[in-house]
């Protein structure tokens, strides 16, 4: 994600990012491990000043 972030700060590009809702919902995944890629996503996504759209893709919960 950092070097998508990098590559759209030098390019002054917009970007759309996201998670695939299937691989993160996945029962071996814990919760705290799942708020931990969120969280960081989200830091990476909220510093960079080129316009961010944040997808989330197949995900059957958006709690």
């Amino acid at each position: 994600m950092q070097a998508v972030v990098e590559a759209a700060e030098e390019e002054r590009a917009p970007f759309i990012a996201g998670f695939n809702g299937g691989v993160l919902g996945h029962p071996a995944r814990s919760k705290p491990e799942v708020l931990y890629y969120y969280s960081c996503f989200g830091a990476a996504l909220e510093r960079c000043p080129a316009p961010v759209s944040f997808l989330l893709d197949e995900s059957d919960d958006f709690a």
